[in-house]
């Protein structure tokens, strides 16, 4: 597989690659060993993500998987990365991809098919035992602990789509904002009541809603086990015509009302 650096002369060739397990338990760390070729010299960084039926994030890794500057590769160089299943992924298969994208502007390298390749599917299985909410290691922000029936809101932010490692990143009106929830089941196949997520400014007014379903349905609360905690992303996007200020978020069912993230800044 080639990948081109867009405006430059700059290629990456992909050789070949193993990855070990192709079958995980949620936590575990997928190894992806590969070999490659370069043909021209810029700062690049490597990524590998695992992603469910929405494209969704649930593992990801960026670095130089162990291999020096471009400019020192002679022949084919190893590359490797490791990818960590996030605790509470629900069971299920996930696509594997691999690519490449330029330290200096963030721009992925491209293939005929995209900007990344589609290395393998990966089953995540349950872990036989469920892991507990001290083992997400969430900031005392983001912990909760709200029953909507028989499941439990356990932990939950949103900011702009890309920027969990910025949260505080005004998002523009017609933006995406990732929301990240993770849920704890009372009982074995446990019943929720209709939910809403709802934007609301600082005058509790209501500007937009949406309706919720715990991940999006690809996993039914009918699968769902006793005490199992389950990582729920989901993505929905700002009005085109939100006016700039600053909004709640906030996750309703029945008389349920929990506050996903308190300052939602729209410039």
């Amino acid at each position: 597989v080639t990948f081109t650096a867009p405006d430059t002369k700059l290629t990456l060739r992909l050789r070949g690659a193993s990855i070990e397990p192709e079958t995980a338990v949620a936590g575990d760390i997928i190894a992806i060993n590969s070999a490659w070729e370069a043909a021209g010299d810029l700062p690049m960084t490597f990524f590998a993500q695992l992603l469910d039926a929405g494209n969704h994030v649930v593992g990801q890794y960026d670095g130089s998987g162990g291999a020096p500057p471009l400019a020192e590769w002679e022949g084919e160089q190893a590359v490797r990365l490791g990818v960590p299943v996030a605790i509470g992924t629900p069971p299920g298969d996930y696509a594997l991809i691999i690519g490449a994208y330029r330290t200096d502007n963030g721009q992925r390298l491209l293939t005929p098919e995209g900007d990344a390749y589609r290395l393998a599917t990966v089953r995540v299985e349950k872990p036989v035992v469920p892991p507990t909410v001290d083992a997400l290691a969430l900031p005392q922000s983001e912990l909760r602990e709200v029953s909507f029936g028989g499941v439990t809101l356990v932990g939950a932010r949103a900011n702009k789509l890309g920027f969990d490692h910025a949260p505080e990143t005004p998002i523009a009106p017609g933006e995406p904002l990732s929301v990240l929830l993770y849920w704890q089941a009372a009982a074995s196949s446990p019943a929720a009541p209709p939910l809403l997520l709802r934007l609301r400014d600082q005058r509790d007014a209501l500007m937009a809603e949406w309706p919720f379903e715990p991940t999006e349905g690809r996993y039914p609360l009918e699968n769902w086990d006793e005490g199992e905690l389950v990582r729920d992303p989901q993505v929905r996007f700002l009005p085109a015509d939100l006016a700039p200020g600053t909004y709640r978020l906030t996750l309703e069912g029945d008389t349920q009302r929990v506050i996903i993230a308190e300052h939602v800044v729209v410039p």
